[in-house]
C-alpha cells in the first residue's frame, strides 16, 4: 500500500511539474535531445505563425536550430537560436526580420528506468539567453532552472 501511494504521488508530481512550463520559443530544447557522448544532433523545422485579433492580423515566419553535444552518457549541452521573418504585421507592435537572442542549456539525467514496456526519465536543466543580438527589448538574461519527465509506454 505504502508503495502505491509513493508511485501515484511520484506521477502526480511529474504530471504537475511537467504542466507548469509547456512554453518553447521556437523548437524545445529541453525535451527529447539526448545525444550519446562525443555526437551532435541538429534539428530544425518551419513554423507559420498567424495572430488575428479584431482587425489587427501578425503572420510571421520562424526557423529555429537546435543544436545538441553529448558532453558524457550523463551530461546534454544545448543551444537554440532562430530566424523571425514578419510577413504581415497590421499591429501597434514594431516587428523586424532579424535573428533571435541565443539560449544555451545544460541537461543532465537525474534517473532513467528502461523496461521492456515502458520508459520513465528524469532531467535537471539550467540555461540562459544572451541579448547579443540586438533583438530582445530588455537587453538581459533570461536564465531558467528546472526538472522535466518523460514517461513513454511501448517500444
Amino acid at each position: 500500500m505504502k508503495n502505491n501511494f509513493a508511485k501515484a504521488t511520484l506521477l502526480v508530481v511529474l504530471l504537475f511539474s511537467v504542466s507548469l512550463n509547456l512554453k518553447a520559443e521556437g523548437i524545445s530544447v529541453d525535451a527529447g535531445l539526448t545525444p550519446a557522448q562525443d555526437r551532435i544532433i541538429i534539428r530544425t523545422q518551419y513554423r507559420n505563425i498567424i495572430n488575428k485579433l479584431g482587425s489587427e492580423k501578425m503572420v510571421m515566419h520562424m526557423v529555429p536550430l537546435v543544436v545538441a553535444y553529448g558532453l558524457s552518457p550523463d551530461i546534454t549541452l544545448m543551444m537554440r537560436n532562430g530566424f523571425r521573418a514578419v510577413g504581415t504585421n497590421e499591429t501597434m507592435m514594431p516587428m523586424e526580420n532579424q535573428w533571435m537572442d541565443p539560449f544555451l542549456m545544460g541537461k543532465v539525467k537525474l534517473y532513467r528506468r528502461n523496461t521492456r514496456t515502458s520508459t520513465l526519465g528524469l532531467a535537471g536543466f539550467a540555461g540562459t539567453s544572451f541579448p547579443v543580438l540586438g533583438s530582445s527589448i530588455s537587453k538581459s538574461y533570461s536564465p531558467v532552472l528546472g526538472v522535466n519527465a518523460s514517461y513513454r509506454v511501448g517500444y
